[in-house]
């Protein structure tokens, strides 16, 4: 994980102004019974699965929120989720636990 990508993401959940705090955990449920949480700031998604975490930056995409670093991708759009953590493409049917 780059430094300073940490770095931006603490110094993000530290300083939001008042009325964006960063969002609490969100639960997403994928086909064969996985699933994995993650916490999204104005800048960045962290996700916990299967005993790892990682740190996504957010990038611009016209359709839906997207997050992106060399340790996977995370496109949100609705209740809709598609996850693919680098070296695993088998996440699938993954939607937002209300």
């Amino acid at each position: 994980m780059s430094l300073l990508l940490a770095f931006a993401l603490a110094s993000s959940i530290g300083s939001e102004p008042p009325g964006r705090a960063p969002e609490k955990d969100v639960v997403v449920q994928c086909a064969m019974g996985r699933s994995f949480r993650f916490t999204q700031t104005r800048d960045a998604a962290l996700i916990d699965y299967e005993g790892r975490r990682i740190i996504l930056a957010r990038r611009e995409l016209p359709v839906g929120t997207y997050f992106r670093s060399k340790d996977g991708a995370l496109i949100i759009d609705g209740k809709f989720v598609a996850f693919v953590p680098r070296g695993d493409e088998t996440w699938r049917d993954c939607r937002l636990m209300p």
